[in-house]
């Protein structure tokens, strides 16, 4: 039930979890959300990385399912028709 935080050479919250919330924040000490990302003045906040030839981004509601694939080019996966 404690708020933890790790400091870096350039962000006091560079690591931030909010107990009483449930909320992580990388480089932000007040996340909106579960997980919430400031990406500070860069323009790509987040990179996720596979080894494998495709990789995707599975956003899950209660209902079913959607996907953004990145192939050699951007793709949206809806059912299972993908969508350029």
């Amino acid at each position: 039930d404690l708020d933890f935080r790790v400091e870096s050479d350039g962000s006091t919250h560079m690591l931030f979890i909010d107990a009483a919330n449930d909320r992580v924040g990388i480089n932000e000490s007040s996340p909106e959300n579960a997980l919430h990302i400031n990406g500070g003045s860069g323009n790509i906040p987040l990179t996720i990385e596979s080894t494998d030839t495709e990789s995707a981004l599975e956003l899950r509601d209660s209902t079913g399912s959607s996907f953004i694939k990145g192939r050699g080019d951007l793709r949206f996966e809806v059912g299972s028709a993908d969508v350029v």
